[in-house]
């Protein structure tokens, strides 16, 4: 993230926005129509909370001092939709 950061600005002079898209999620870490909840995989559920908690975090993390040193800068955070409670 750093090293496209550093690009961007290169290039353009300035970044003043971060779209922050990742997310995802795997087979085990879900209960399928027929299923129960005790049927999740923990280390499937772990990869998909690193991909989508820890990973969403780490972006804003490193755009923030370029954005405060430049004294504005937006981050826009998606979902997909899956994540719409059913």
């Amino acid at each position: 993230m750093e090293k496209a950061l550093k690009t961007i600005c290169q290039k353009f002079g300035r970044c003043d926005a971060l779209i922050n898209g990742a997310g995802g999620n795997r087979k085990g870490a879900t209960v399928p129509p027929d299923g129960v909840f005790t049927d999740l995989d923990l280390t499937e559920l772990e990869k998909v909370f690193a991909l989508n908690y820890k990973a969403r975090s780490c972006r804003p993390r490193c755009s923030a001092p370029n954005f405060a040193k430049q004294g504005r800068g937006i981050v826009v955070n998606t979902s997909s939709m899956s994540a719409l409670a059913r």
